[in-house]
């Protein structure tokens, strides 16, 4: 998919290193590299991606965390996601793809927060920071306030993994916001479709909401899989994910922006199990429809205009 008129932005992808949970497990994906996910990107044709970190890291003890719950430092790392952010900033600029790939910082709310605080207050290049509430054990009342200013002072946004754990609901994320009105916040994948976080996301101006990994969402939602949704999710017809698309956009408005969650658009469970097989190709089909059906101004929207406004303001 190209579109000469305007950019096509993806807000919300994973690569470089492994997933070391998925990895130790194991589970699919555990793995992309910068090279995979931009092939992916220019057969789509997607302008520009943000990027981060897989949400496991080095720094904890992967054997630990999944057979005894214990959260343990590994030694690999001197504070969490050091290499794993290193990583992705070096490769970058190496490659030169610094025009396509936006990368925001994985940051752990809980560990080490005052030494990672300062290497990102040191580093440059980054767009936003990414926090994996499941990931970390967090919650988005954990972020420091030496973080939050930071962001502000840089003008950059955060993005919070939402689901159906106690520290990682949806609700959490819009409080947060709430709360913190000069920092741009952003609730990742549809909040689950929680109709309440949903509705009063639309009453908090810096809110956005990301929709990835979208034909996952759509499949869960249509088949009653709510183990990756909420029990009160916001009502449409999820049987057509073009349709659900214009109706999000409809009445989130300019909260709404376009996220693949690429390569977690096909990922298995811990059984060993299929969960859903969907490719990069398949969820910006659904882009292509909305302009095919004459929705261009919808489109450009949900890829540009709101995607830009989350990332620069």
């Amino acid at each position: 998919m190209r579109n000469k008129e305007f950019e096509i932005i993806d807000v919300h992808t994973h690569a470089t290193g492994i997933d070391i949970l998925n990895f130790f497990t194991p589970r699919i994906p555990s793995t992309q590299s910068l090279a995979e996910l931009k092939g992916k990107m220019e057969a789509s044709g997607i302008t520009r991606a943000v990027v981060f970190p897989f949400p496991g890291t080095l720094y904890y003890n992967p054997k630990k965390i999944l057979l005894e719950n214990v959260w343990e430092a590994t030694g690999l790392e001197d504070f969490p996601y050091q290499q794993e952010n290193l990583a992705l900033m070096a490769e970058i600029r190496l490659r030169q793809w610094e025009s396509s790939l936006l990368p925001f910082l994985a940051f752990d709310p809980i560990e080490k927060v005052d030494q990672q605080c300062r290497y990102l207050a040191r580093e440059s290049g980054y767009y936003g920071i990414k926090i994996h509430t499941l990931a970390t054990r967090s919650s988005p009342a954990d972020v420091s306030k030496e973080l939050i200013s930071m962001l502000v002072g840089r003008n950059m946004p955060v993005l919070f993994h939402t689901g159906k754990q106690e520290n990682a609901l949806p609700q959490k994320v819009v409080d947060f916001a709430k709360i913190n009105q000069k920092l741009r916040v952003g609730l990742a994948h549809l909040g689950g479709l929680d109709s309440r976080a949903l509705h009063e996301a639309i009453k908090v101006p810096n809110l956005f909401v990301d929709t990835s990994p979208f034909l996952c969402i759509c499949y869960f939602a249509q088949h009653g899989i709510r183990r990756y949704l909420s029990d009160d999710i916001f009502q449409t017809d999820y049987g057509d994910p073009t349709g659900v698309l214009l109706n999000l956009s409809a009445f989130l408005g300019d909260k709404l922006i376009w996220g693949s969650d690429e390569p977690f658009s096909c990922f298995s469970d811990r059984r060993g199990i299929i969960v859903t097989n969907f490719s990069y190709a398949e969820q910006v089909e659904v882009l292509k429809r909305l302009e095919t059906m004459g929705y261009s101004e919808v489109l450009r929207k949900i890829v540009e205009e709101n995607p830009k406004r989350f990332l620069f303001g």
